[in-house]
């Protein structure tokens, strides 16, 4: 029997958890370390926080494991500096980039996502941090991992 593929929340959830135990971190240690609240770890932990951009980007930073292998069992190298301050654009740029092979307008993505009006706009502009579940929301109507909209864009020269 197959079960139901897991929700980006419940994966980054299990990723976090696994992350901070295998670097022997308690989740007060992980909070110091990503300054974030001090219950944050361990409440991401439960799947009970919906989980900002923003957020992954600082448990990045802290655990030193991009942002995409919280999502994938695939392998990554520990992220750059550059690599978690362009997570905003990279993922502005990966949505606008398979919403046009898709050939799908801002607004019939944010209606098929079933999202706010403008939303896709302001994604697209880096304006708004957004979170695990409107992500999911967008991978799922543009038919991508969740992973693959916060890979680093695939920078493509007029030569190539």
């Amino acid at each position: 029997m197959l079960s139901a593929p897991l929700s980006a929340r419940v994966c980054f959830a299990r990723s976090l958890h696994k992350f901070r135990i295998v670097r022997g971190l308690s989740g007060d240690a992980l909070a110091r370390l990503a300054d974030v609240g001090r219950n944050t770890p361990l409440n991401i932990e439960k799947s009970a926080s919906n989980v900002l951009l923003d957020t992954i980007v600082r448990f990045s930073a802290a655990l030193q494991v991009d942002p995409c292998a919280f999502l994938t069992e695939a392998e990554f190298s520990p992220p750059t500096e550059k690599r978690l301050t362009s997570l905003r654009s990279d993922v502005a740029a990966n949505v606008r980039e398979v919403r046009g092979m898709r050939r799908l307008s801002q607004d019939g993505l944010t209606e098929q996502a079933g999202l706010h009006r403008g939303y896709v706009w302001q994604l697209e502009s880096a304006a708004t941090n957004p979170s695990l579940e409107s992500l999911e929301k967008l991978a799922a109507v543009l038919d991508v991992k969740v992973w693959q909209l916060l890979a680093p864009r695939i920078q493509v020269s007029a030569h190539d």
